[in-house]
C-alpha cells in the first residue's frame, strides 16, 4: 500500500530494494517474518548427544550451563562450484565469507538487479564475527595449511578481504569495506552504506553483517545476574528477563538513491529517511559500560537527518536484548529522543526481534533492520515473544511506548508508516535509522519507448549453473506463482526474470499470455525443454526461394504484430507508387481466394519477399539479430535489403520486374532428385541442367517439361528418389537468361552498397564481396545461374557456433539443414512453420527468440517486452547446490576468554566470556577460569548498575525532562 500524501522526501532518501538473509529457524527473510507473527522461536535446544563431541561431560553437567543455541542452516556447506572456489579453499575459508557471498547474490537478485548494473558501480559494506573457525578448526590443522599456503589461508579468513572478496566475486567496483564495531557492526554498514549513495561514491550498494560460531552445536554458562539468558529464551523488556543468547545468523539489504530506484521499476520495500552513527566517548563508567547520553543522541541526529517529528514514528525495533542493565539504559534513551509534551502514552509500539532469534552479533542490526522494513511495507506491528509485564525499572506506563504481545494492524494517521531502528555496540559506536514506507509512484514504463514486436505473448525466462539447481527454480517459482499476491502482473515476472538475472549455462525459455498459463507450464512441465548455453553462439538467417510462399502466410502476424504489420503496410504503399499489384489478397487473405491471388507471379513473388523482410525486422525487433545473411534465390533481396545493399523500395522495383520477365519466360518444370551433384549431372542435358544444390544429397534439376519427365524415368531407373517441385517455370537455368537481363539493365540505375554485415552468397557460394554486391551483373545471375545454398552453408561455417533460422513461411530449408551432420549441429529452426495453419504467429516467433537465448545467442529479452508497464518485482532467488566443505579440529583446543566485543551483549558492554571458546572446554581448570570471570562480571555489572541508576537519578533531578525517572 502506497502511503498517504503528506510531506515530500528528502533529497537524501535512500531505497530499500532487496534483501536476504538466514536465520535460526528461518532460511529467509520472508520465512523469518513469518516465524515472528506467528509467534515462532528459532532457537535449537539440545540434548546432550545432539552437542559438540568436544564439550567436556563436566561441562554439559553444569546446572548453569545452557544447552542452548540459535543456529543457521547448512553454515558447514557452501556452493563452491557456483562461486568458482577450489573445495580445499572452500574448506579452509571463513564460513562467515562463504554465506555472505551466498547473500549478496540473493539479496541483487531478489531487488531485481543483476551485478552488472550501474556499470557494476556497487559498493560492499559488510562485517563479520571473529572467526573462531580458523582458530579452533583451521589452525589445528597446519598440513592442511602448509599445502593450500599460509598468505592463501589467511586471505580466505581475514576480515579484511569479507568486503572485497565478495567485490571481486561479483566483479563489483564500487567501494568495498569490511565493517567492523562489534554488535552494532550490520546496521552501522547501512548507515555507512547510505551515505554512500547519498555522496555518489557508488548508485548501489550491499550492507550487511554475519555471525557464524563454532563450535557450532554448543551452549554457554548462565549465571543469575548476567548478561546470559538462563534458559535459552531472549526476553525483551519484560519483567522476567534474564538476559540474551548468542546466535549465527546473517542478513543483507541492498539501496539505491531513491530517485534512481523510481525511474528504475524498482520494488521499494522502504525508505531510509534518516540515519546516524556516533560513540558515546568517555562519559560512561567504563570502556565496555553503555550510555544513555550516547545513545539519545544519536537517536536525536538520526531524526533530525530524517526532517520528521519523532511523534509521527510509530515503531521502534529496539536493540533490546533482554539483559538486566541494557534494556533499562535503552528505554531510558529512547524516552529522551522520542517523548515529548506532546506525546500520547501507548502509541509507539517498541519491540526485538531478538526474542525470536537471540542476539546475531555482527548480524542482529541488519536482521532487525529488515524486521522494521517488513513492519512498514506490511503495515502490521510484530509481536515480541515472550512478552508477559514490562520490566518495573523501565516505567513503561509513563511513556508513549508498548510492546506488542500479538501482532497488530498499523494504525491508520496522516503521516505515512514510519519506524526507527537501533543498534548498539560494545566500545560505544551506536547506531540509529529511520525508514519510511515507500511513496505512491506511477507504474514503470518501458524501458525502450518503441512498438512491442511481438504483443500478446511475453518470455518467461530461467537459468541456473546446473540443470539440477534450474530444476529447483521452476519449482520455486511455480509454487511461489500458485500463491501469489493479487497485485502481481505476469509483465513484472517477465521483465524482472529477463533484466533482473545473470544468464547462465542452463535455461528455459517459454512464451506465456497469463500468470495462470506461467504456473501451468511450471508445474506440468510438459514439452518443457531445457537449453544448454556452454558455448556462445552466433545467429544466422536463411532466406528461402520462391515455391515457399503460402496462401495466407501474413495473416496472423500481421494481425498480431505491430512491427510485421507496419513493415508490410511500407512495402505495399511503396509497390502502389510503382503500379504494382495488391498483396493483400494472397498474404492477408484465406482458402481459394488466397490461393488464386498467388497464381499471378506479379503477386507471389513481391509477397513472398515482402514477407521475409518482414519476418526478419520482426524477430530482429524481438532481440534475436543475425550475423550472417544467406538468401536462396528470391530469398537473397531479402538478404540485400538487412545487409544495406539496396534500398527496401529499389528491392521491391527489382522483385516486381523479375515476376514480369519470368512470367514472360517460357513454360518449365522443376524436380528435386535425392542424389549427389556428380550422379545428377550424369543425366543433365541441353534441355536439363542443375538448378540447386541444397545439400550433399538434394540436387534440384530444371528444364522443359518434357525433358524433366525424361530426367525422372532416367533417376528412377537408377534407384533416385524424385519429388516434383510447385513451379511452372524452369528457374536458374538458361531459359531465365532474358529475365536476367531486364534485371541487370534495371540495376544498373539502382545505388548499390556493399554489405554491412556478412552475406553468403547462393550464386558463388562464398560471402559476398563488396565488388559483387554493387555489381548489377551479379544479382541479375540469381534468377539464371544455379544455386550453390550448400556451398554457402559450409562456406559461412554454419554449425555448432551458430544457430540457424529459417526466415520465410514453412521450414523447407530447415528440413534441408537436417540432413548435413555439420549443419544440423547449428540447431536449425523455423521461425514460422504455421503461418498458413493459422497457428499463434506470435507464439512461433517467441520460440525462435526462446530457442536462441536457451542455446547461447546474446539476445536482447527486452525487444521481446509488450503489455502493460513494468516493475521489478521479489521473485524466488538462486537455488544453491550447497556441498559439505567443513574442517574439523584436528586436536583438541583450549577453551580461552576473548575480548569483550565477541560474545558480550553489546550494551551492557561487559567483559564477556567467549562462548564458542566455553562450548569448547576440556579441563577442570578451564572451567574454573571461566567460572571466576562470569563471578567477576556479575559484581562489576552490579556495581554499573548502581552507578549509572544514581547517576541518571541526579540527572532526573537536575535536568527537567519527563523521561529521566524511567532509567
Amino acid at each position: 500500500m502506497a502511503q498517504p500524501p503528506e510531506q515530500s522526501m528528502p533529497g537524501h532518501a535512500i531505497a530499500v530494494v532487496g534483501m536476504a538473509g538466514r536465520f535460526p529457524g528461518a532460511d529467509d527473510v520472508a520465512s523469518l517474518w513469518a516465524n515472528v507473527l506467528a509467534g515462532k522461536e528459532g532457537i535449537t535446544f539440545f540434548d546432550d548427544d545432539q552437542l559438540d563431541p568436544a564439550i567436556p561431560p563436566e561441562l554439559r553437567e553444569d546446572p548453569g550451563y545452557v544447552k542452548a543455541k540459535g543456529l543457521m542452516a547448512d553454515c558447514d556447506r557452501f556452493d563452491a562450484a557456483f562461486f568458482g572456489v577450489a573445495p580445499l579453499e572452500a574448506r579452509l575459508m571463513d564460513p562467515q565469507h562463504r554465506v555472505l557471498l551466498e547473500l549478496v547474490w540473493s539479496a541483487l537478485e531478489s531487488s531485481g538487479h543483476r551485478t552488472s548494473d550501474c556499470d557494476s558501480r556497487i559498493g560492499v559494506y559488510v562485517g563479520a564475527n571473529w572467526n573462531r573457525y580458523r582458530a579452533r578448526n583451521v589452525a589445528s590443522n597446519p598440513e592442511v595449511i602448509q599445502s593450500f599456503g599460509e598468505l592463501n589461508t589467511a586471505l580466505a579468513n581475514e576480515q579484511d578481504f569479507l568486503a572485497t572478496r565478495i567485490s571481486y566475486k561479483l566483479n563489483l567496483r564500487g567501494p568495498s569495506y569490511s565493517v567492523n564495531t562489534a554488535c552494532s557492526t550490520s546496521l552501522v554498514a547501512i548507515a555507512q552504506a547510505a551515505g554512500a549513495l547519498a555522496n555518489s561514491d557508488c548508485d548501489m550498494a550491499i550492507a550487511g553483517g554475519v555471525s557464524v560460531s563454532v563450535p557450532v552445536r554448543a551452549g554457554y554458562i548462565s549465571e543469575a545476574g548476567g548478561m546470559l539468558s538462563q534458559d535459552g529464551h531472549c526476553r525483551p523488556f519484560d519483567e522476567q528477563c534474564t538476559g540474551t543468547t548468542f546466535n549465527d545468523g546473517a542478513g543483507v539489504v541492498v539501496l539505491r538513491r531513491l530517485a534512481d530506484a523510481i525511474a528504475d521499476g524498482d520494488h521499494i520495500h522502504a525508505v531510509i529517511r534518516g540515519h546516524a552513527v556516533n560513540n558515546d566517548g568517555a562519559l560512561k563508567v567504563s570502556f565496555g559500560a553503555p550510555s544513555v547520553a550516547g545513545q539519545a543522541e544519536v537517536l536525536s541526529q538520526a531524526l533530525r537527518h530524517a526532517e520528521v517529528d519523532p511523534q509521527t514514528v510509530s515503531y521502534i525495533e529496539a536493540h533490546g536484548t533482554g539483559t538486566p542493565l541494557g534494556d533499562p539504559i535503552e528505554f531510558a534513551a529512547l524516552a529522551r529522543a522520542y517523548q515529548s509534551e506532546a506525546s500520547v502514552n501507548g502509541d509507539c509500539a517498541i519491540g526485538s526481534v531478538k526474542s525470536s532469534v537471540g542476539h546475531l552479533v555482527h548480524a542482529a542490526g541488519v536482521t532487525g533492520f529488515m524486521m522494521a522494513v517488513m513492519a512498514v511495507e506490511r503495515g502490521v506491528i510484530p509481536p515480541t515473544l515472550f512478552f508477559q509485564s514490562p520490566n518495573p525499572r523501565l516505567q513503561m506506563d509513563r511513556t508513549r511506548f508498548y510492546v506488542p504481545s500479538a501482532a497488530r494492524a498499523w494504525p491508520k494517521a496522516q503521516h505515512p508508516r514510519r519506524a526507527g531502528v537501533s543498534s548498539f555496540g560494545v566500545g560505544g559506536t551506536n547506531a540509529h535509522v529511520v525508514i519510511e514506507q515507500a511513496p505512491a509512484v506511477v507504474s514503470h514504463a518501458r524501458l525502450d519507448a518503441g512498438e512491442a514486436a511481438t504483443p500478446g505473448l511475453d518470455l518467461l525466462c530461467l537459468s541456473a549453473k546446473t540443470e539440477e539447481a534450474l530444476g529447483r527454480q521452476i519449482d520455486a517459482l511455480a509454487q511461489f506463482l500458485a500463491t501469489r499476491p493479487p497485485e502481481l502482473s505476469l509483465g513484472s515476472v517477465i521483465w524482472t526474470l529477463q533484466q533482473g538475472r545473470e544468464p547462465m549455462m542452463h535455461r528455459l525459455a517459454v512464451s506465456v499470455g497469463s500468470l495462470d498459463e506461467c504456473a501451468d507450464v511450471l508445474r506440468e512441465r510438459e514439452g518443457m525443454v531445457i537449453g544448454s548455453a556452454r558455448n556462445r553462439r552466433s545467429v544466422t538467417f536463411q532466406f528461402p526461394g520462391f515455391g515457399a510462399q503460402r496462401a495466407g502466410m501474413g495473416r496472423r502476424l500481421y494481425a498480431q504484430s505491430p512491427v510485421f504489420r507496419r513493415c508490410l503496410d511500407e512495402g505495399m504503399r511503396c509497390l502502389g507508387g510503382m503500379g504494382g499489384e495488391d498483396l493483400r489478397g494472397g498474404l492477408l487473405g484465406e482458402g481459394a481466394t488466397a490461393e488464386a491471388a498467388f497464381g499471378d507471379l506479379q503477386v507471389a513473388q513481391p509477397a513472398l519477399f515482402l514477407f521475409e523482410y518482414a519476418l526478419a525486422v520482426t524477430l530482429e525487433s524481438s532481440g534475436v539479430v543475425a550475423d550472417t545473411l544467406i538468401g536462396c534465390s528470391l530469398g537473397e533481396f531479402a538478404a540485400a535489403v538487412l545487409a544495406g545493399v539496396v534500398t527496401l523500395e529499389d528491392a521491391l522495383r527489382v522483385v516486381m520486374v523479375s515476376a514480369e520477365a519470368c512470367s514472360r519466360a517460357p513454360q518449365g518444370s522443376m524436380i528435386t532428385a535425392f542424389c549427389t551433384e556428380s550422379e545428377a549431372r550424369d543425366i543433365v542435358s541441353a534441355d536439363v541442367s542443375i538448378a540447386a544444390v541444397h545439400v550433399a544429397e538434394v540436387v534440384v534439376v530444371a528444364g522443359a517439361p518434357a525433358a524433366i519427365e525424361a530426367a525422372k524415368l532416367q533417376f528412377e531407373q537408377r534407384g533416385v528418389r524424385t519429388m516434383d517441385l510447385p513451379a511452372d517455370r524452369a528457374y536458374h537455368s538458361p531459359s531465365m537468361e532474358p529475365a536476367s537481363a531486364e534485371i541487370e539493365q534495371l540495376l544498373t540505375g539502382i545505388t548499390l552498397s556493399a554489405p554491412q554485415r556478412r552475406m553468403m552468397s547462393s550464386v558463388t557460394g562464398r560471402e559476398l564481396t563488396a565488388e559483387e554486391a554493387v555489381s548489377p551483373a551479379y544479382w541479375a545471375r540469381i534468377l539464371s545461374r544455379p544455386l550453390r545454398f550448400a556451398d554457402a552453408l559450409t562456406n559461412a561455417g554454419v554449425g555448432a557456433g551458430n544457430i540457424l533460422v529459417e526466415v520465410g513461411p514453412g521450414s523447407d530449408l530447415t528440413g534441408l539443414a537436417l540432413l548435413q551432420p555439420e549443419v544440423r549441429d547449428a540447431l536449425p529452426v523455423a521461425a514460422a512453420p504455421g503461418c498458413a495453419q493459422g497457428r499463434d504467429a506470435v507464439r512461433e516467433v517467441l520460440a525462435v527468440v526462446a530457442h536462441c537465448w536457451m542455446h547461447g545467442v546474446e539476445v536482447d529479452l527486452g525487444a521481446t517486452w509488450s503489455g502493460p508497464p513494468a516493475q521489478r518485482v521479489a521473485l524466488p532467488t538462486y537455488s544453491f547446490e550447497r556441498q559439505l566443505h567443513w574442517l574439523d579440529p584436528a586436536r583438541p583446543v583450549e577453551a580461552a576468554a576473548g575480548p569483550a566485543d565477541a560474545k558480550a551483549s553489546g550494551e551492557a558492554g561487559l567483559a564477556g566470556p567467549d562462548q564458542a571458546a566455553i562450548g569448547g572446554v576440556r579441563s577442570a581448570a578451564g572451567l574454573r577460569a571461566v567460572r571466576d570471570l562470569v563471578e567477576r562480571q556479575i559484581a562489576l555489572m552490579q556495581s554499573h548498575l548502581r552507578a549509572i541508576t544514581l547517576a541518571e537519578e541526579d540527572r532526573g533531578q537536575r535536568e527537567d525532562a519527563p523521561d529521566d525517572g524511567s532509567a
